[in-house]
């Protein structure tokens, strides 16, 4: 579901349905004056002009947030006897139903799973399938996963659990909250997002009003009170959120901002060590 941010008398308010945004417009609590984003938009816009682009808006928006079709089952024929013809027919059946359904045939209601790496994907694959394939990896920290029920593909990372049955071990590999500010330069563009997470290898920025791809690089320079310098980095865009959440990893980056973010996570975790 499109989620939007209306910008009037210094005031952001959202998020907001389409629905919602379309009620506030016919009964006046939105003015003529209200500006408007949420993706794809690249910027703010009048609520007019939001209203005269909104089917194309809104088909931007499914391309941006629909998983990879599963694929057809194989329409192949099988040249036996009827009975194993009608075995086959029956088998291909159960297994067009479950990818329609997100289901596995041999697991009842198991969630399927796709996963993406160097910008393709794979699926939909088994919980166990997927563990087993992503175990091997040595850069499990660049896959993105999406299943049923995911509005959009997420940071291995992210989902605890799954992330310790593949063996990415989150005590050796830690992310810390962070306040301070985001630079974004790409295309031309400056913007200026809020810094919410780091780590030795990327962050994750909030309310970045800027359309970027998955695996797009862009230079980035991060500001916080909480570093002893500005950090500068060439990033790669590794996953977004339907709120304008985006996650970088870093792709270049110097020593001296390396042992920055790394003194900062130590005594992040010194401070948590000795709170507990």
């Amino acid at each position: 579901m499109e989620k939007w941010f209306l910008f009037e008398n210094e005031k952001v308010s959202g998020p907001l349905s389409t629905a919602e945004v379309q009620s506030r417009l016919s009964n006046g609590q939105a003015s003529a004056q209200c500006l408007i984003w949420g993706q794809p938009m690249h910027s703010w816009r009048p609520l007019n002009s939001w209203t005269a682009e909104l089917p194309k808006l809104e088909e931007q928006y499914k391309k941006l947030h629909t998983p990879p079709a599963a694929p057809a089952p194989s329409q192949r024929v099988v040249e036996t006897s009827s009975e194993a013809k009608v075995n086959f027919e029956e088998k291909t059946s159960v297994t067009a139903t479950a990818v329609k359904t997100g289901t596995s045939p041999q697991a009842g209601n198991e969630p399927l799973w796709h996963y993406a790496l160097d910008g393709s994907s794979k699926g939909p694959l088994s919980r166990a399938d997927l563990v087993r394939e992503l175990k091997p990896l040595r850069n499990k920290d660049e896959v993105l996963v999406w299943t049923n029920g995911m509005k959009t593909w997420t940071d291995l990372y992210d989902i605890g659990e799954l992330a310790q049955e593949v063996g990415i071990d989150r005590r050796q590999n830690p992310r810390a909250a962070i306040r301070g500010s985001v630079v974004v330069r790409s295309d031309g563009q400056t913007l200026v997002g809020q810094l919410k997470t780091i780590s030795v290898g990327g962050i994750r920025s909030g309310n970045l009003d800027i359309q970027l791809a998955i695996g797009q690089v862009v230079d980035i320079e991060i500001k916080s009170e909480q570093l002893a310098i500005p950090i500068i980095a060439k990033a790669t865009v590794q996953y977004m959120t339907d709120l304008g959440h985006y996650g970088f990893q870093f792709q270049t980056i110097n020593q001296e901002a390396q042992s920055c973010i790394t003194e900062f996570m130590l005594k992040k975790q010194e401070a948590a060590s000795n709170a507990a």
